[in-house]
């Protein structure tokens, strides 16, 4: 009997083993074909780059254009022969130096015209200084008929942070930087004295990861907005939590602020042009997560290298919203990669997105006191 028993158990183990092999090989399959598909759906290009554009006489500003998508975009462009201002910290980990940037950009473009001007988006005292030197010390722009603000920089950090006013650093960078620096850079563009200067084009990087942010909620979220208390912590679920949010935020600010711009120059009878667009340009390999501990970056690192994008091939959307003829009259869209994207119903809320607006607006004036955005209220 001791003998039959053991018998049928050594054979259920053995099924047993059989049966998980088969699974595990299973779900390696699913894994590979997953992948798979992501890579194939990823590898859909951008928008046409049409290298023929003469950017002569326009100005471009190009926000975290010193590495990854940034800095192919600044090659792109200042290689149409833009004046063309890369905007960013002076001294950031990992990153080459500035002057070596600018060295390099002008060598491989053959455009001498490219210049660095310091901005660092977690702190509004430095987009406040930013904004005022450029448009007081850019003697181009009386001469200029477009200028082009490209914002690009982002981060994503698997650590509680904040920036310099006290917000979360991922949604005080991505969401809150970008909005003051957009608001402040417009004021400046419609109450500038040049007659040559018709055309503002803002292009917002944003994400599809905005899909799976919670909705704005201004009870349970101005936590979040503000000091990022319901995301704090460590950990990449944490990270990618705070960078899904920053991104809703900002496409949240893009279709508000093409509504709000779009009334504001009709109501004042302003003869000139401001137009902004967001897009997501698919998976890329950048340093987005260059914070992630060391053992983490080296596994993502490997993933993007494998799956992800080229920077070139993520930048091609935004260099074709900046510089291609045929996207010229586009206007408060949002694309993904190639085509026209599928915006969430959380972003297009318009209670939602006038209540973010008024929150935000409170925030920075609280932390701030800068009247000089308040002309879209």
């Amino acid at each position: 009997l001791c003998n039959d028993w053991a018998i049928t158990e050594s054979g259920s183990g053995t099924l047993r083993i059989a049966l998980m092999l088969w699974l595990y090989v299973v779900s390696f399959v699913l894994c590979v074909i997953v992948v798979w598909s992501i890579w194939n759906k990823n590898r859909k290009k951008g928008l046409e780059i049409d290298r023929r554009s003469n950017l002569e006489g326009k100005i471009v500003v190009v926000v975290g254009g010193n590495t990854g998508m940034g800095r192919v975009t600044m090659d792109e462009l200042a290689g149409m022969k833009a004046e063309t201002v890369l905007a960013c910290r002076d001294k950031v980990p990992k990153e080459p130096s500035v002057d070596d940037t600018i060295n390099q950009i002008r060598i491989q473009s053959k455009n001498q015209n490219v210049r660095w001007e310091e901005l660092d988006l977690s702190s509004f005292k430095s987009i406040e200084s930013f904004v005022k030197n450029f448009w007081s010390s850019s003697s181009s722009l009386s001469n200029s008929s477009e200028v082009i603000l490209i914002l690009n920089a982002g981060v994503s950090t698997p650590y509680y942070r904040q920036t310099k006013e006290g917000a979360e650093l991922t949604v005080g960078v991505n969401y809150l930087g970008n909005f003051f620096l957009t608001l402040l850079f417009t004021h400046y563009f419609l109450n500038s004295t040049s007659s040559k200067l018709s055309t503002l084009r803002i292009v917002v990087v944003a994400s599809h990861a905005h899909h799976t942010a919670p909705r704005y909620d201004h009870e349970k979220n101005t936590a979040a907005l503000f000091e990022g208390t319901p995301f704090s912590g460590l950990g990449p679920t944490v990270g990618m939590m705070n960078y899904s949010v920053s991104k809703l935020y900002l496409l949240m600010f893009v279709l508000e602020f093409h509504e709000r711009i779009e009334e504001y120059l009709r109501r004042e009878g302003i003869n000139k042009r401001v137009v902004i667009n967001g897009l997501c340009p698919g998976a890329t390999n950048t340093l987005i997560a260059r914070e992630a501990p060391f053992y983490m970056y080296w596994v993502v690192k490997a993933v993007m290298i494998c799956f992800f994008k080229t920077p070139l091939e993520g930048a091609q959307t935004a260099i074709a919203l900046a510089s291609n003829k045929k996207y010229e009259n586009s206007n408060g869209m949002y694309y993904y990669m190639s085509e026209l994207g599928n915006v969430s119903d959380k972003a297009k809320n318009k209670e939602d997105r006038k209540q973010l607006w008024d929150d935000t607006m409170q925030y920075i004036y609280k932390n701030f006191h800068s009247d000089t955005i308040k002309f879209l209220n």
